[in-house]
């Protein structure tokens, strides 16, 4: 017997699934002898660290695993395959279908669990983002004793391919944050700001494609009653349920993103009622109930960074804080090239498209014909 296969039978012996004897398995899943191999060594104690790694991608095993290791037990279950390898460094576990695979790996100690898995990581292949994002929306009926929701799919544009339509400041600030991943123990609300036609909601479609490996969206549609209705707010971020087709992934790993559009009035928080509602909801980033949890708040208003109470604003509340300007004439004609002949000052970016005639509305408004006339 090889010292792989000795290692590997001392540790179903070890869990009563092999007879000392015979060495044959008393199992009849194949898929629960190879996991049961590799959770043996948390039992034993010679590789009690774990780390685990989700990729939304088919797999191709060869390049996934590290330089040497040797495949231990593969085993095939309808259109899953559990594979159990071992390393230098420690142990493999993967359980991989057409759409996505779950790794765990084990080692002897924390760094080496972490050093596996980051090369496993680094050999994973990156997904490819689609051009549709599955998001939830929520929203409360008038009697209703809790909140509906529903799934739908929405066009998310790629980041890349919308950066060039934001101020270079903004545009900063904006891939910044669409490169965050999982920010742990940061603040967790999210301003953006700006007038109408700054291109707030365009980006908001992209955040959610760049995020959605890892974080699940949920819409709003009436933030007033978000705002004003306790179990509304506990209702979603409560809801774990994942936001999306095909297999379900481990929502232990999934972030929540709760968007709210156009919140002018509550994030003034100028009255009583309103500031009692805006608090439920900043609790939620850095108070007691926000305390673990893997949740973010995206606010958005179309009034200035000023007119935004300072209780949403403070130091370690806001994890973006973003102001959607106006182009500057410069990077108004670079946007525009060759010419931006119709516009004479800093326009929004819906009005650079309006000027190029991407958003030309049908018809005018200044009809003669019909001037006098009853409409």
């Amino acid at each position: 017997m090889t010292d792989i296969a000795a290692h590997r039978t001392a540790n179903k012996q070890h869990l009563g699934l092999v007879s000392p004897s015979t060495g044959i398995g008393t199992l009849t899943e194949a898929n629960d002898l190879v996991a049961l191999s590799f959770r043996s060594t948390q039992i034993d104690g010679t590789e009690p660290f774990v780390h685990r790694v989700i990729i939304d991608s088919a797999v191709d095993l060869e390049a996934l695993l590290p330089l040497g290791a040797t495949i231990i037990r593969q085993a095939t279950s309808n259109s899953s395959t559990a594979t159990f390898a071992v390393c230098t460094r420690g142990r493999i576990l993967v359980n991989a279908n057409p759409r996505f695979a779950r790794i765990e790996v084990s080692a002897a100690t924390a760094d080496l669990a972490a050093e596996l898995a980051a090369i496993v990581q680094r050999q994973a292949p990156v997904p490819e983002l689609a051009d549709t994002i599955p998001i939830r929306s929520w929203y409360f009926a008038q009697g209703a004793a809790r909140p509906y929701s529903d799934d739908h799919e929405i066009s998310a544009p790629s980041w890349d391919d919308i950066e060039r339509n934001y101020p270079k400041g903004v545009g900063a600030h904006l891939a910044e944050l669409m490169g965050l991943e999982r920010p742990a123990e940061r603040a967790k609300v999210i301003l953006w700001s700006g007038e109408p036609g700054t291109g707030k909601t365009t980006a908001l479609r992209a955040l959610t494609r760049v995020w959605s490996p890892w974080c699940d969206t949920h819409y709003i549609k009436d933030p007033e009653q978000l705002f004003n209705l306790p179990h509304y707010l506990q209702s979603v971020i409560t809801d774990r349920e994942p936001i999306r087709s095909g297999p379900d992934r481990d929502t232990r790993a999934r972030w929540q993103l709760i968007v709210a559009e156009d919140t002018d009035h509550y994030l003034r928080g100028m009255s009583g009622a309103t500031t009692g509602s805006l608090g439920r909801l900043l609790n939620l980033s850095d108070g007691l109930l926000g305390q673990g949890s893997d949740t973010l708040l995206l606010f958005t208003t179309n009034m200035p960074k000023t007119h935004i109470a300072p209780a949403v604003t403070r130091p370690g509340r806001c994890l973006a804080n973003i102001e959607f300007t106006r182009f500057s004439m410069t990077e108004a004609r670079t946007w525009h090239q060759p010419n931006l002949t119709t516009i004479n000052e800093p326009p929004t970016l819906a009005e650079m498209y309006a000027a190029r005639g991407d958003l030309a509305p049908i018809g005018d408004g200044h009809d003669d014909t019909h001037h006098n006339q009853y409409l």
